[in-house]
């Protein structure tokens, strides 16, 4: 199907597959994380690596496993060089090591739960573009319609058969592709309300049925073209040489 616009998932894909814009994202992450933890430190009153948390998801959700690994690092040496008593030094006071490694071990976790979230979302999303892929190259039209008759989806070759352009189709009713003879019948099977479609279960038979008549029309008014142009090939005089 043809895409008006890169998906925004789609640019998070590839943003995350570049590390050139992923470490680099992931620094930036922890230097305003750092800035921000400056200006709210004094309000807080226990030690609080919350900003370096946001900064290490935010790292992994767009950069992936490597960046989030990146801002882990470098959030704690932050903390510890700026926040961690006693401050401006590495130095590490009562208490200091076990903070430090509560937040290496949660924030860890972090990353390995949204790095396997990503790889989830992406097969997805693979296996979307795949199937979105086959069905734009199906040689036959394909049409898909919501609950309320309403087109969401069509083809190439959809475009093709009816001489409609994709813009002209989505968001139209599916009556639009019916026959003048077939609409009402359409249109009186469709069902009209949630109760309506779990009283009716038939009416997607119904619609279907509809659809294969629809489809019969046509096929046969393309054969009766068809001979009526042979016939007339056949029939008109060749002119003399």
């Amino acid at each position: 199907m043809a895409r008006r616009g890169i998906p925004y998932y789609e640019r998070l894909r590839r943003l995350r597959q570049n590390p050139r814009a992923g470490y680099p994202f992931a620094c930036a992450c922890v230097v305003v994380s750092t800035v921000i933890q400056w200006y709210v430190h004094d309000f807080l009153a226990v030690e609080s690596f919350g900003v370096f948390y946001l900064a290490v998801i935010l790292s992994t959700l767009v950069g992936g496993a490597g960046p989030g690994a990146l801002a882990t690092v470098l959030s704690g040496a932050a903390e510890t060089y700026f926040f961690l008593p006693p401050p401006l030094s590495f130095t590490l006071s009562k208490g200091g090591p076990l903070s430090l490694t509560l937040f290496f071990v949660v924030a860890g976790l972090d990353v390995i739960l949204i790095s396997v979230m990503n790889r989830a979302v992406d097969a997805l999303w693979t296996q979307r573009e795949n199937v979105r892929r086959a069905v734009e190259s199906a040689p036959i039209g394909v049409v898909a319609v919501n609950t309320d008759g309403v087109i969401t989806l069509v083809n190439a070759a959809t475009e093709a058969l009816f001489g409609y352009g994709r813009d002209e189709l989505l968001g139209k009713r599916i009556e639009l592709l019916v026959p003048d003879g077939l609409r009402e019948s359409t249109r009186a099977c469709a069902p009209v309300s949630p109760d309506s479609r779990r009283r009716e279960p038939w009416a997607r038979a119904k619609i279907s049925a509809a659809a294969a008549r629809t489809a019969a029309s046509f096929q046969s008014r393309s054969r009766s073209i068809r001979s009526s142009v042979r016939a007339g090939a056949a029939c008109s005089p060749r002119s003399s040489t």
